[in-house]
């Protein structure tokens, strides 16, 4: 979904330049929300598990950009069928987060599923 999130911001931004690119793909500074960033933040968000204000500080960037990024990213998701069960778990600070995982969390597998 990365790719087809990627290719979506960009038709928006061709639509709002009004033309083609003049830097080619890649020039400039790094995204530091990348793309898969941005689909997990709404598919935590939609969880109903953490807030824009906590969303912001796990990945770095301030809940504006989130709040943007949420309304960006949901109707790709929603076009793809994407739907996300609620949770009943509750989190308002990165230590409430480490707290669950302390509580809930497993070892880790010793064999990682590729992504492919």
């Amino acid at each position: 979904m990365a790719a087809l999130q990627s290719a979506r911001r960009e038709g928006q931004r061709h639509h709002r330049r009004g033309r083609e690119r003049q830097r080619a793909p890649g020039a400039g500074p790094r995204q530091a929300f990348t793309d898969p960033d941005r689909i997990l933040a709404t598919i935590l968000y939609q969880r109903g598990s953490f807030t824009h204000a906590l969303l912001g500080k796990l990945f770095g960037t301030s809940s504006q950009t989130i709040t943007r990024t949420i309304q960006e990213t949901q109707p790709l998701l929603d076009q793809h069928g994407c739907t996300v069960p609620r949770s009943t778990a509750r989190f308002t600070t990165p230590a409430d987060v480490a707290a669950y995982l302390d509580t809930y969390s497993t070892e880790p597998p010793d064999k990682t599923k590729p992504a492919c």
